[in-house]
This record gives structure tokens, sequence and C-alpha cells, in this order.
């Protein structure tokens, strides 16, 4: 039988099952793996996907893309040789997920209708189905106990409503141009459905996004239908914030503003020390907590953050100002591909939705951080690299590289259903361990842990729950081996310093403490124990420095007032403490 077409067709085949698998599954299954803090999971499953993508998928940089081989050489050049300010191990996962789903996206350039019609209807099916579960939750059914650290909006299966509002914002975007372009009564379902999940995520950021999307589709032939939509989505918001007063609160209170401001004039400061290269992928945290513990010696308000809520002040902190420009230029490429698309007259709904759904993903950006969310920002460059004309070779792909392709999908595929259990278990141990549960949460974070060896999130939940369960033999066993995956960790350090004090052995507890604030010398909970540590020896000129500094880094903490007028009060200084817990400065 002669078939010269197979190796052609099961190669198409396969990079079509590896693109839908990236834009499908991730958002299902990955979430609390990529956005948990523990890199390895990226570093897998990007690869492992991007790889088969690449590996299967023939294809040439087309002009639009041209600029994706300096962005990921600079990005990765970065991550391994850049300032230092944390391991190529943090760094290189992180630079990893800007890079690969912009490959991705070179990838899919060229692709043809049939998949561009598949990978759109796959997303918003994918994006409707988890939306509807969030909303589930809103009625109290949540059957994977999801929990959401924020108290705030609904989360489905993200544990964090602002990334689920951020990653419906694109999906809402093609089911809202695909209904105007047939507007038939099944399409205005999935609408309805990703639109509620998003007023309900209390997300401002993804509010933002959808109003920008639907301003953009609004044009003169669509504007009264957008309209009809955008009155719908404002009475649905109105009802839900009229169910929902904490959440109106929120909407109307400064704080958030007030926060933002602050990490945008400190992070100023960290491109100012590195304006060309930056820091390094993965560094913001670092580098950003280390600026504000030094303008905070003169005084300031204490924010905990991991992103700059603002993508290019991000971007320029971590990548520098090649690496934004690098960027600025894809996207101004990639306008350009858009508005000369082939598919503009052949497929005009997926055309407009691509294009609205990426001005409400950089909308997204000015409050958020879409493009480190690898199910939000994967979606977007695929449809982005599948509007691009031309670019696919045709070259034949080898026996030997089809069979590579095929396993490097299979092990994908392994990897990330082996992920979502262990994601799983680590939020049924949090409910246990919130319930008093502490020895059944320690066994479920035990069987986490088999499914991910190098997770370090199973021994760190496991050193919580130890400690709370009064064991601290077993806190510290969990801490270390925590620290042997990741040295860095501070707040391993100080659940280690807490067993250690609990075991009577004070100058190793001392020692701890003084790493995690190394670490994280904006930690006020490790200052704050290291100054009662310091207290209970008798050390009160080192205990007042450490506790004045845990109470400068959390100026509402009762715990850390308290404290330090405790030790003032030792020290026979009884008018200062009572000054401090009186309210009054400290400084």
């Amino acid at each position: 039988m002669n078939t010269p077409g197979l190796p052609s067709r099961f190669r198409e085949n396969l990079h079509r099952l590896g693109l839908l698998s990236a834009v499908i599954l991730l958002p299902f299954v990955f979430w609390t793996s990529f956005n948990d803090c523990f890199p390895l999971p990226k570093i897998l499953a990007l690869a492992l996907f991007g790889g088969m993508a690449l590996v299967a998928g023939p294809w040439k940089i087309p002009p639009a893309f041209a600029w994706v081989l300096p962005w990921a050489a600079w990005t990765a050049g970065m991550a391994l040789l850049g300032p230092g300010v944390v391991s190529w191990w943090r760094s290189l996962p992180d630079a990893l997920v800007l890079v690969l789903p912009a490959l991705l996206a070179v990838s899919s350039a060229g692709s043809g209708l049939k998949l561009v019609r598949q990978l759109s209807a796959g997303l918003v099916v994918a994006a409707s189905v988890i939306g509807g579960y969030g909303l589930m939750q809103t009625f109290g059914l949540d059957l994977g106990a999801w929990i959401s650290p924020f108290y705030k909006g609904v989360a489905s299966t993200i544990g964090n409503p602002d990334l689920l509002g951020g990653m419906l914002v694109f999906p809402f975007a093609l089911a809202l141009a695909q209904w105007l372009e047939f507007r038939t009564v099944v399409r205005v379902v999935p609408v309805a459905l990703i639109g509620i999940a998003v007023i309900a995520t209390e997300a401002r950021a993804a509010w933002l996004a959808s109003a920008v999307v639907m301003a953009v589709l609004a044009g003169r032939k669509n504007w009264k239908a957008v309209a009809g939509v955008a009155a719908a989505g404002m009475l649905a918001a109105g009802a839900w914030l009229f169910a929902h007063p904490a959440a109106l609160g929120a909407l109307a209170g400064r704080s958030a503003l007030e926060e933002r401001l602050w990490t945008w004039k400190v992070s100023a400061l960290s491109i100012r020390d590195h304006p060309v290269a930056g820091w390094g992928t993965g560094s913001f945290r670092t580098v950003y907590l280390n600026e504000q513990a030094d303008v905070l010696k003169g005084g300031g308000t204490f924010h905990y953050t991991e992103f700059a809520h603002f993508e290019p002040v991000h971007l320029w902190t971590e990548t520098g100002a090649l690496g934004l420009g690098l960027l600025l230029w894809g996207l101004v490429s990639m306008f350009r591909a858009w508005k000369s698309s082939r598919f503009r007259p052949g497929s005009p709904g997926f055309w407009r939705g691509a294009g609205a759904g990426w001005a409400g993903l950089l909308a997204n950006g000015a409050l958020s951080f879409p493009l480190h969310v690898p199910p939000t920002a994967t979606p977007a460059w695929v449809a982005a690299g599948s509007l691009t004309s031309g670019g696919v070779s045709s070259r034949v792909v080898s026996g030997r590289l089809r069979v590579a392709a095929g396993l490097v999908w299979i092990v994908g595929l392994a990897v990330l259903f082996r992920f979502a259990p262990a994601s799983g278990y680590l939020r049924l141990g949090q409910g246990l361990a919130l319930d008093g549960r502490v020895l059944e949460a320690q066994a479920v974070y035990a069987k986490s842990a088999l499914l991910v060896p190098g997770d370090i999130r199973p021994w760190w939940y496991s050193a919580i729950s130890a400690r709370l369960g009064y064991t601290p033999s077993r806190s510290l066993e969990m801490a270390d081996r925590g620290l042997a995956l990741e040295p860095s960790w501070a707040e391993l350090h100080l659940e280690r310093g807490m067993a250690l004090k609990a075991l009577g052995r004070i100058p190793e507890a001392e020692k701890a403490y003084r790493e995690s604030v190394r670490f994280s010398p904006g930690f006020s909970h490790a200052w704050n124990n290291l100054g009662n540590l310091l207290g209970a020896q008798g050390r009160f000129a080192e205990a007042e420095q450490a506790q004045r500094r845990a109470l400068l880094l959390s100026p509402d903490s009762p715990e850390a007032r308290r404290n330090l007028a405790v030790t003032l009060a030792r020290m026979g200084r009884k008018r200062e403490a009572q000054a401090v817990i009186g309210g009054l400065p400290v400084r």
C-alpha cells in the first residue's frame, strides 16, 4: 500500500493535537502548579508542550515573528547570565514562561482554517467550563476544595480570582465576536457564561479588559448589539455588588490603588539601578523587597508582591529596556500582520475576536500580569500565530523525529495528569489543616510529594501543619527537606526557626531567623520572631531593633506592636511602651 502522504498527515495531526492540548488542557490542570511559586512544573509542562509543537510542526519564522528568536535569546541569557539575584533554577522557568508561548505562536503560523476554528472553539468551551465551575462556587458547590487566599470573588480551579478573570478575557473576546458574526442563541450562551464569571471574580483588571474588548468589537456595524451586552453586563455587575457589599467597599476603596502606586514607585528604583539589562527573569520579588526595605528606613507602607501589576514595569525590571523593546517590536509586528491577515475576509469572527482579545489582554496588563500566566498567554500567542499569513515550510519529518515527537506528547500528558492530582492533594490538605485535622493533612501532603518529588510546597505545608500539631521535630524535618530543594525559601527558614525554638535549640533558631530575613528583608513575621527570641535572652537592644523593623514593615500588626512594647517595658522605658501600645509613631 503506497501512503506517501502519511508522514505529513501524521505530523500535522500531531502538531494540531499538541496545540489543542496546550490551549485547552493547560487552564484545567496546571493553574496551581504554575502560580504557587514552584518552578518545576513550569519547566516540564512548557518544555514538553513547546518541544512537541516545535518538533512536530514544520515551521519557518514569518516576518511578523522575526523578533521571537532575539527575544528568546535575550530572556534566556538574562536568566542564566544575569546579575544572579536569584538562582538560575528559579530564573529560567520564568524565562520559559515568557518565551515558549511565543514560540508556540511561530509553530502555529500559517495554520489552516480548520485548526484556527478548532483552537477557537476549544478555548471557548474550556473557558465556559472553568467559568461555570466558578459560578457553582457562588452557590457553595466546590468539589475540589479550591481555596482562594484572597477572600473575594470566585476562583474556579485556579485559586486566584484575579488570574481567573485575566484568563477569561481572551475567550470572552472570541465568543463575543463569534456571536456578533452569527447571532444564534447557542452562541450567546458562552458569552453570558464567561461574562458573568468575569463579573463574579471581582477582578478590576479583568473588568477593564472586558470593557476594552467590547469597545474594540463595537464598531459602526455592531455597536447596538455590543451596547446591549454592555448594559446587561453592567446590570449583572450592579446586582453582584449589591449582593456582596464587601466587594463594593473594596471597589470604592483607595487601598488597592495606593498599593499599585507604591509598587510602581519602588519598581522605578529597581529600574534606575539596572535600566538597560534588567535584573533577570524571576527576580522581581527579591529586588522589589530589597528596594522596599531600603525605602522603609525613612518610612513608608510595606506591600508584599511578586509582580509589579503593570506588565511594562515588571518586564523592564526583569529584562531591561532591551527586553521590553524587543517585546514591543513583537507587538507592533503582530498588529501589522493581524491587519493584513488572510483570515480577515475568510473568518472575520475569529479575526476580530483575536484582535479584540489581544487589546483586552494588554489592557489587563495595566493592572495585572497576563503574559506571565501561561494558560492566559498561550492561547493568545497561538491565535496570533494562526492569523499570520504564510510562513510554513513543507519539509519532511524523519521517522525517528516523528517517534520522538509522539513520545514527547505522551510523556507530556502523563506529567500533566501527574501534577493535577498533586495540586488537588495540596488543596485538600489545606482544607484539612484549616479544619484542625492535622494528621490527615500530613498524609495528604505526603501523597502530593510522592507524585512530584521535586515540589517544595508539600514540605512547606507539612512543616506548618506539624507545628500547628505541636510536633516540632517533624516540623523541623519537613522544613529541612524543603530547604534541600530550595535553600533560599525564607518562609521555610522561618518554620525551621520556630521548630528549633520549640526544641530548645536557641542558637540554631536565631541563625534560622537571620537566614529568613537575609533572603527576604521585607519579611516582617521573621523580624518579629527574631526580636522575640533575642528579648527572651535579655538582648534587649538587638530585640528592639528587630521588633521596630517588624512594626515598620507591618504597622497594623497588633502582635508586632505588643511585642515591641513588652521589650521597651523590660528595658525600663515604660512611657515609650505606652506610646507604642497607644499607636503613636515608633520610628
